[in-house]
C-alpha cells in the first residue's frame, strides 16, 4: 500500500497514473493565462520597480541615508535594492550621485562660509595645506622602536621604623 490507501503493484493503480501522465496532470509547463514559459511569464507578481519607489529612494538618499536605511524606507529588502542596481547599472550611477549629493552640499556651506568665519577659513588650510597643518604631539612607534625603552625595575629596600612594628 502507498500513502494514498492504493496497492502500488495492482492494475487499477498503473492504469491510473498512466491516465494522470496522458492529462498530464500536475504543474503546466505554460503559464494559464499567458501561455507563455514559467520563466517568460508576465502575469506573476507586479513589480515594485515603479517610480513611486524611485522616488521614495531619491528622497532618503539625499538627506544622507545608507542602503539599507532607504530599503527599509522604501519597503523593499537590502536584497532586492542590491538587485535592481545588478541589474541596472545607470541606477546604481543615480544612487552613487545621489548619495554624493548631501557631501557636496557640506563642502558648498563650509566653502562660503570661509569668507566670513575666521575659524571655518584657518581649518579648511589645515586640511588642504600639509605645511600648515597641525603637528602631532606624539607618535605611535610600536613595540620595537627606539621611543619604547624597556623599563628597568630596582628593588628598593626600606627600613621600616620600630613604631610600626607588630606587638
Amino acid at each position: 500500500m502507498d500513502v494514498f490507501g492504493y496497492e502500488t503493484g495492482g492494475r487499477w493503480y498503473n492504469q491510473n497514473m498512466s491516465e494522470q501522465l496522458k492529462n498530464k496532470v500536475g504543474r503546466p509547463a505554460n503559464c494559464r493565462n499567458c501561455h507563455l514559459s514559467k520563466s517568460a511569464c508576465v502575469c506573476g507578481r507586479p513589480t515594485k520597480f515603479n517610480e513611486e519607489t524611485i522616488t521614495k529612494l531619491q528622497e532618503v538618499y539625499l538627506i544622507g541615508a545608507n542602503h539599507q536605511q532607504a530599503a527599509a524606507y522604501a519597503r523593499v529588502s537590502l536584497s532586492t535594492l542590491h538587485g535592481w542596481m545588478k541589474q541596472n547599472p545607470n541606477f546604481r550611477d543615480l544612487i552613487d550621485q545621489w548619495r554624493q549629493r548631501p557631501t557636496l552640499i557640506a563642502y558648498k556651506k563650509v566653502f562660503e562660509s570661509l569668507s566670513t568665519d575666521v575659524n571655518s577659513a584657518w581649518r579648511w588650510l589645515e586640511k588642504h595645506d600639509p605645511e600648515l597643518a597641525p603637528v602631532r604631539r606624539h607618535k605611535h612607534g610600536g613595540f620595537n622602536s627606539p621611543e619604547n625603552k624597556p623599563v628597568k625595575f630596582e628593588r628598593i629596600i626600606v627600613e621600616v621604623p620600630a613604631s610600626f612594628e607588630k606587638k
